[in-house]
């Protein structure tokens, strides 16, 4: 009997979608060998909790789970391996040979199960791609063929019912679906929990596991071949590999590199003959070659954008290697955005962040050569355009965007609009002076419900030379419209009672501009509250005599001592 605890134990390791699953009337039988089982499946709505996962344990009948929840999070991932054969041996000498964090089950129809259980939840997506980086690298979906190995999670979001992966252990005390050793043996169930606890991991430490798999500074398709070990038998490309090979050997290692080339030979399960080896070695010795990309067995393992980062890969056959390992690309959400780039000296550990301050110091290789200078000590070597763009995009389609609040927002592009509220909200003219808009002031009319603020651009150009904020004047018209100021017409009586036409800008008052408005209106009536504290005489404690100011009409000759003043 399976007792309550493990059942628990085993509910909180298998954490998924909790309020739906698959119910799977399985077999309690052991079915032969690659033979695939059959069996009525339906979708149940109703919560994933201890009770459930005993009748699964138990063996009443099996459960499967989507492995994402509602927030879009994972506990685990599989690679689903639908192969019977000896090949599924390779895979737990990848995973012994490699410590990879992984965990190999038999599946319900004894092809293979390879669990990646993390200790914090995860993104779907996260754990999608380094799941498909591991089938990647050790060429999985080419062993098998693509239609025999799936990822799961397949949903970045738990809608609906989603697609659902069938739980090990079934029928716990005779399993047919179970945790395999390193060499192929059956784990107990009770072993298998303690195992598989004390095995969680994190997807940092999976990447670091990846980042220290053997010739990662090779091309993509000599390592991708070694790790997979399919090149071995005759007609399988040996010729044409083993010559690749030797190339790369010979970048790496120099003079010797015919000791590492025999090596290789020697791992063959039908080792080519060593006047074969003495010829290929010494056609490399004494030529410059390249890679036989086009031919077998390369070209089925072939990443051309990824070989050209790599130390010993095309780029550097063609002049095209820049020494830069390719992090993390980031792109700050400000007015005018800018990137951090996490970026490393190649055989360094640590990435640095480097800025780049808008998308033309991306895309110019001087600019980017620039900033590794500053950041790396060190001038990368440039490459063709095509080339650089293809780094580019290989980073572009995985970019994280970060949002960045607008009172930390410190760009060129986001002064100018804080300067340009403030020069609304600030410099207004009198209500009864609409002609002061000439002299450089802001008219403030309210019309139907409606705030606009008119102003003309060199009005806020002085504002801006005033407040010693530098800007590119030739660009003033396009970041006016920008901020969804309009060319407009400020219509107004002068003092003659004639109907005067003035072309200017306009923009509709806003939540922000009525903030910045109402915090001036706040200033303004808290300094008039000081000076009317400051003109009470601390000295005799007194209140000093109002000054009374008589007015008088505006006339004629006032405004036109204005107009000459302007």
């Amino acid at each position: 009997m399976i007792s309550n605890v493990d059942a628990e134990i085993f509910l909180t390791l298998f954490k998924g979608k909790s309020n739906t699953y698959v119910r799977n009337e399985l077999p309690k039988e052991r079915p032969e060998a690659g033979q695939k089982i059959k069996t009525k499946i339906t979708n149940n709505e109703g919560k994933v909790d201890k009770d459930l996962i005993l009748h699964h344990l138990e063996g009443d009948y099996g459960i499967g789970i989507c492995p994402v929840n509602a927030e879009g999070k994972c506990f685990f991932g599989v690679l689903d391996i639908d192969f019977y054969k000896s090949k599924i041996k390779r895979v737990l000498h990848f995973i012994k040979e490699y410590q990879l964090p992984l965990l190999p089950f038999r599946s319900k129809s004894g092809g293979l199960h390879i669990y990646l259980m993390v200790q914090k939840s995860v993104s779907a997506k996260s754990m999608r791609n380094i799941l498909n980086d591991i089938s990647y690298y050790f060429s999985l979906d080419l062993i098998y063929g693509k239609s025999k190995v799936e990822v799961f999670p397949k949903q970045d979001k738990a809608e609906g019912f989603g697609s659902s992966v069938t739980l090990p252990y079934f029928n716990a005390e005779e399993p047919y679906t179970y945790l395999l050793d390193l060499d192929g043996d059956r784990m107990r169930f009770s072993d298998a929990l303690t195992y598989i606890q004390r095995h969680t991991t994190t997807l940092e430490e999976v990447k670091e596991a990846l980042e220290k798999l053997p010739y990662n500074d090779a091309p993509p398709c000599i390592q991708r071949i070694l790790l997979a070990e399919e090149v071995s038998g005759e007609d399988t490309g040996r010729n044409n590999f083993l010559f690749s090979y030797a190339i790369y050997a010979k970048k790496k290692y120099g003079n010797g590199f015919e000791d590492y080339v025999r090596e290789v030979n020697e791992n063959f399960e039908v080792p080519l003959e060593e006047s074969v080896i003495e010829q290929t070695c010494a056609s490399v010795r004494d030529n410059e070659y390249q890679y036989k990309c086009k031919d077998i067995p390369c070209n089925d393992y072939c990443n051309k954008t990824e070989c050209r980062k790599r130390e010993f890969g095309l780029g550097k056959d063609k002049g095209h290697f820049t020494g830069i390992d390719y992090g993390q690309l980031f792109r700050y959400k400000t007015a005018e955005p800018y990137y951090i780039w996490k970026l490393r000296l190649q055989g360094q550990e640590v990435f640095k962040d480097v800025i780049f301050k808008d998308e033309g110091f991306l895309l110019d290789q001087k600019n980017f050569a620039k900033m590794c200078v500053r950041y790396l000590n060190q001038a990368p070597m440039q490459v063709s355009n095509n080339d650089w763009y293809a780094i580019l995009n290989s980073v572009l389609p995985n970019i994280i965007d970060v949002e960045v609040k607008q009172e930390s927002d410190t760009s060129a592009l986001s002064v100018l609009h804080n300067a340009f509220i403030r020069y609304l909200s600030n410099k207004q003219a009198r209500r009864d002076s609409p002609y002061q808009i000439r002299a450089g002031l802001c008219v403030r009319e309210a019309k139907n419900g409606d705030v606009k603020f008119y102003f003309t651009h060199h009005g806020f150009e002085e504002y801006l030379r005033n407040q010693k904020i530098s800007f590119d004047m030739s660009m003033l018209r396009e970041t006016l419209i920008s901020f969804g100021a309009t060319e407009d017409t400020l219509v107004y009586f002068n003092a003659f009672g004639e109907e005067k036409h003035f072309p200017c800008w306009s923009k509709k008052e806003d939540e922000q501009i009525n903030d910045a408005y109402e915090g001036s209106m706040e200033i303004e009536e808290g300094d008039k509250s000081s000076v009317g504290i400051i003109s009470v005489s601390e000295a005799t404690n007194t209140t000093m005599p109002e000054v009374v100011v008589e007015e008088k009409p505006y006339s004629e000759q006032d405004f036109k001592d204005a107009l000459d003043s302007f």
